[in-house]
């Protein structure tokens, strides 16, 4: 689901569930990503002039990123 307002200039993945089931599905979406021909063609992509967000592994600071309110035992167990 999109947030109002919010578009990045990549699509996002988020995978969660069983090892198993996280497997098939990361098996799933790199064989949609090798069906794609226009895949290779950005090999290299530079985020250094992109304004806005950016698709992150690690989301702080990202729109997405959950906050201390969400995840209360995370936050006080990273101190914050």
């Amino acid at each position: 689901q999109k947030p109002d307002g919010i578009n990045l200039q990549e699509r996002v993945v988020t995978v969660s569930g069983e090892p198993e089931q996280n497997r098939k599905a990361v098996e799933l979406i790199i064989q949609k990503i090798q069906e794609d021909p226009q895949s290779g063609s950005c090999l290299n992509i530079s985020y250094a002039n992109v304004t806005g967000p950016v698709a992150n592994s690690n989301p702080t600071g990202s729109p997405y990123a959950n906050t201390a309110e969400v995840l209360p035992t995370a936050a006080a167990a990273a101190g914050l």
